[in-house]
């Protein structure tokens, strides 16, 4: 377990992006915020609950987080030339995604956090202990979600030899179809058919019944999970592929 933390932190740390203090701040802090203020104002001014939006934006910012936290993660080992020393460590490739994930989903809570006070604040939403309570519950769900969904599109960055596309595609889908700033109901047919199978919307419904009527829906909160497990496993599948076949052929370029 030391091995496995240490091996996360490092992970952390080696993800150049953060050395650059504007970069940190804007992705993590000044991107959820606004976006959850668009949505928020859309909905005020056209006579919908802002709740939805301030909720879903807090989330939308700890799944974000940990989508591209993996994702960058995975493809900077290309990038540095150390994929093929990474894809054949002792550690295990489930380890190590998950250790390249943790610290990614920990500081995306913080995200949350903070956006979820900025635009709450804003729009008066006030919450008790126990809805704080409900909204971590919530958030640790997104996480998990969001992680399982970045290892796909890390593999599928590696395959595709792009780093940000996979990830910026996945979260425009997420911000459009996953409920978290609209209620899927008011979207078009087959995108309300496609919702339930991506992450973040049921941890987000998870939230607003809390805050809506006391409850806590647990059931939303375990389909949140099998959502994200079942992503994670797809791109574990993947990548499994692509490792095999770059030692088949004898050369860790062909992944």
């Amino acid at each position: 377990m030391g091995r496995f933390w240490l091996s996360a932190r490092l992970s952390y740390r080696a993800l150049f992006t953060w050395l650059n203090p504007a970069g940190y701040v804007a992705s993590r802090f000044l991107a959820p915020i606004f976006t959850a203020l668009l949505f928020a104002t859309v909905a005020r001014h056209s006579g919908n609950d802002v709740q939805r939006p301030v909720v879903g934006g807090a989330l939308m910012a700890v799944a974000a987080a940990a989508l591209f936290g993996v994702t960058l993660a995975v493809t900077n080992e290309r990038f540095y030339g150390t994929l093929g020393a990474w894809l054949s460590s002792p550690q295990g490739l489930v380890s190590s995604l998950l250790g390249k994930s943790v610290t990614h989903a920990v500081d995306g809570l913080l995200s949350a956090a903070v956006t979820f006070a900025a635009t709450a604040t804003m729009f008066g939403t006030a919450i008790s202990p126990g809805d704080a309570l409900a909204l971590l519950i919530s958030a640790v769900t997104a996480a998990v979600s969001g992680t399982g969904l970045g290892i796909l599109l890390a593999a599928l960055a590696v395959a595709l030899r792009d780093t940000f596309t996979p990830a910026n595609i996945g979260q425009a889908v997420l911000t459009v179809v996953s409920g978290a700033f609209v209620p899927v109901t008011h979207l078009p047919a087959f995108i309300q058919a496609l919702s339930p199978w991506l992450p973040l919307g049921h941890a987000v419904d998870a939230a607003l019944v809390h805050l809506e009527r006391g409850g806590f829906d647990w059931s939303a909160i375990g389909l949140e999970c099998l959502v994200g497990l079942a992503w994670g496993a797809a791109g574990l599948v993947m990548f499994a592929w692509m490792t095999a076949r770059a030692r088949r052929q004898g050369s860790w370029d062909l992944v």
